[in-house]
């Protein structure tokens, strides 16, 4: 290809309509009437690689309801790039039919089909680079004539709660008068639980079931004409309704040194494997333990002194974990931290001329704890030692207002609790009543 461009000031050229994932190359040359330029060197281009489409995600959750001479197919559409679907009815392996449904639709009913007939539909996603994998299932169209219903088809059922299921099935009749639905124990001698449903339904939940425990599960769909119940054929479901859930562990409590804790639990089921022992700090777990079955204490270790941990247990088999009941707990103080202020102070008894005061220990690197009087300013009384949480003051007077606080101390420095007030009792003392008996003189 040769292009002339007559201009003598033109420095760039477009070349359009090309093809993706082409290579080009170009020569340029200047002239006029006296002749060519030489060429300068060839330049090399290529354009973009083609894009090609990815094929759609295949539909999934087939569902199928027939009549005599049609069925309805529906699906749940999992691609956003189908041109449309492509539905291929089968009988026997062999193909009698194909029909296109519009892109983003989920259902397509398909009529000219045979009654007392069984089908297979396959329903593909497809765009311009093919088909999605199908998905599908065959299925019998009803009967040509009398009164027998379709069987329900697609019995599915999950776990709801430790002693609860649901079971659901399409329905895939339309002239059912009710469904019975049954079930026992596996390998039970006992006869079937039945229970009566209203016609169109597609699921019951069932109530009272055993954990661990394997059950057998029927459908059947009844019409009643002339006296006489029509039954279509039993559907069938074999269920094994999982372990027993773990019970959680309560009663919670915990023991906190600066870099340990001791955790202490009630142990309420009797299938787990194993406890694990957990230690929480700011959401992430910074210490675990795990125990063997039927344990109820653990130490946990590689705790930082003066953190509020949350802490939890779980018990644990192969199957499960069972919920927890968690604790806050802050680990002991660090040694070199002034210890955590007393709290609580309060008059335990009080009299004319002595007053026991008591307090809630909070820190555990305190050396001892000062009692004052507070009068204005501080009058020192007495000091006792660590753990200490109680004193007596003596050598009050009676009926006389008194402030007392009492402060934890150590080497970096002291805190002081709450203000106490009291009054000493009354000086005067009561005299009790007084009764004399007189004897009773007769004559």
């Amino acid at each position: 290809m040769v292009e002339t461009i007559n201009s003598i000031y033109t420095t760039s050229w477009v070349h359009s309509g090309l093809s993706c994932g082409q290579d080009f190359h170009y020569l340029i040359k200047s002239f006029n009437e006296w002749g060519d330029s030489a060429a300068p060197n060839l330049v090399a281009v290529s354009t973009p690689a083609c894009f090609v489409q990815p094929a759609p995600e295949a539909p999934t959750f087939v569902y199928i309801t027939t009549d005599k001479e049609s069925a309805t197919v529906g699906w749940q559409d999992n691609s956003d790039n189908e041109d449309d679907f492509y539905i291929s009815v089968n009988q026997s392996g062999t193909n009698v039919m194909n029909v296109v449904a519009p892109a983003n639709t989920t259902m397509y009913t398909i009529e000219g089909l045979t009654c007392e007939t069984t089908y297979e539909f396959m329903v593909y996603a497809r765009n311009s680079s093919g088909l999605s994998s199908g998905s599908g299932y065959s299925i019998e169209t009803q009967r040509c004539e009398g009164p027998i219903p379709n069987a329900p088809s697609h019995l599915d059922a999950y776990i709801i709660q430790q002693n609860q299921l649901t079971l659901s099935w399409h329905d895939n009749s339309e002239i059912e008068e009710d469904y019975q639905f049954q079930y026992k124990q596996r390998y039970s001698i006992e006869d079937y639980q039945t229970t009566s449903l209203p016609a169109n339904s597609t699921g019951i939940v069932i109530d009272g079931l055993l954990c661990g425990t394997e059950y057998e599960l029927k459908v059947t769909v009844r019409n009643f004409e002339n006296d006489i119940y029509y039954t279509s054929s039993v559907t069938e479901y074999e269920f094994t309704f999982g372990n027993c859930p773990i019970e959680t562990p309560t009663d919670t409590a915990v023991e906190t040194t600066q870099t340990t804790a001791y955790v202490t639990w009630t142990d309420n089921s009797h299938n787990e494997d194993s406890f694990i022992v957990y230690a929480e700090l700011a959401g992430e777990v910074v210490s675990s333990v795990t125990t063997e079955a039927n344990v109820e204490s653990a130490t946990l270790t590689g705790l930082s002194c003066g953190l509020r941990y949350k802490f939890y247990v779980r018990g644990s088999n192969a199957e499960r974990m069972s919920p927890y009941w968690e604790v806050y707990e802050y680990t002991n103080q660090c040694d070199d931290e002034v210890p955590y202020a007393p709290t609580n102070l309060h008059a335990v008894n009080i009299s004319k001329d002595s007053v026991l005061i008591a307090w809630d220990d909070n820190s555990s690197v305190e050396d001892h704890f000062e009692i004052f009087e507070n009068v204005g300013y501080y009058i020192f009384i007495d000091e006792v030692g660590e753990n200490i949480t109680n004193y007596t003051i003596t050598g009050l007077d009676c009926e006389i207002d008194y402030i007392f606080r009492v402060y934890a101390v150590n080497e970096n420095g002291f805190t002081g609790s709450n203000f106490l007030s009291v009054k000493t009792e009354s000086c005067t003392t009561e005299v009790e009543d007084i009764f004399i008996f007189l004897p009773t003189i007769t004559r």
